[in-house]
């Protein structure tokens, strides 16, 4: 135990231990988990397990990312999540919107953690199973399983228990637009979330929102909107309500060029009264007024 002690304070003096010999003080010391021992190896493993997985996040693989960060105890180390995230953000910017969609898949699960470490670990094994469907150890005898695809299927309903559905609705919808591989992959996942009246406009309104904070135009948000309004009229008109706004009056110029572009989303998505609008202007311009 002496030899675990001075090891430990080895590392607060910023010693390196390699994560193989850091199983194995864990494994010696494991028999009395409430000892200060145990928790710091345990403390360490996570801070390392964290900040890997954290490390690792990009738009095509935050899906597998995120269900191995809730294989870890998140309660007991949220502030290390939370620490990695930030650090990540400021040295790759480029991922911020990885980082934003991974922070807010984790706050739509936990509640307020419980202080005491052993009662943490005990909850934290119930609320993984409720997370991802996993058997215990005893029930199976073998490591946890993944979750499959009925799973998160399941997991893209929303529910309103804690009243912030529609901050849950709106991160669940970021999270399919911006990780989905085509537009196709995206209308087919979208289509699953179970909307309340009234919520038809969520998923037009995020998508205009992102295609928004691109630098150049994509040509994926037109096809995943033209896919909506051809699949139910409800969402046809909530982007021309959406449209309304967006088109310009200051010249028959800018008008025509901005409904050129909306022409790749849908020609009815365009308001009737901007299409008449240009026809006006386009005659004018013939008869010489």
């Amino acid at each position: 135990m002496d030899s675990h002690r001075s090891t430990l304070a080895g590392r607060c003096g910023g010693v390196y231990t390699p994560s193989f010999e850091l199983a194995r003080m864990l494994r010696e010391v494991q028999d009395d988990k409430t000892s200060t021992e145990y928790q710091r190896l345990a403390w360490d493993a996570l801070r390392r397990s964290i900040n890997g997985l954290v490390n690792k996040v990009t738009a095509t693989n935050i899906k597998n990312i995120i269900q191995e960060l809730f294989g870890e105890n998140l309660i007991r180390g949220r502030g290390l999540f939370c620490r990695s995230c930030i650090k990540s953000q400021m040295a790759s910017l480029g991922f911020t919107g990885e980082f934003a969609a991974l922070v807010a898949v984790v706050n739509t699960e936990f509640p307020e953690p419980n202080p005491h470490f052993l009662e943490n670990e005990k909850r934290y094994e119930e609320i993984k199973k409720s997370i991802l469907g996993e058997e215990s150890e005893e029930e199976d005898g073998s490591n946890a399983r993944s979750v499959d695809e009925e799973s998160n299927e399941e997991q893209m309903k929303i529910n309103d228990d804690t009243g912030t559905n529609l901050v849950n609705l709106r991160s669940t919808i970021y999270l399919i637009i911006m990780s989905s591989r085509d537009f196709k992959e995206a209308g087919h996942k979208l289509l699953k979330i179970k909307l309340e009246p009234g919520q038809e406009k969520e998923p037009c309104a995020m998508l205009l929102e992102c295609c928004s904070q691109e630098k150049t135009y994509l040509r994926y948000y037109s096809l995943l909107g033209k896919r909506f309004c051809m699949i139910n009229r409800v969402y046809l008109e909530e982007f021309r309500d959406m449209f309304e706004s967006i088109f310009p009056k200051d010249s028959p110029e800018n008008t025509e060029v901005s409904i050129r572009f909306f022409t790749y989303i849908s020609l009815e998505s365009v308001p009737k009264n901007l299409r008449e609008y240009q026809w006006q202007q386009r005659n004018k311009r013939k008869r010489g007024d």
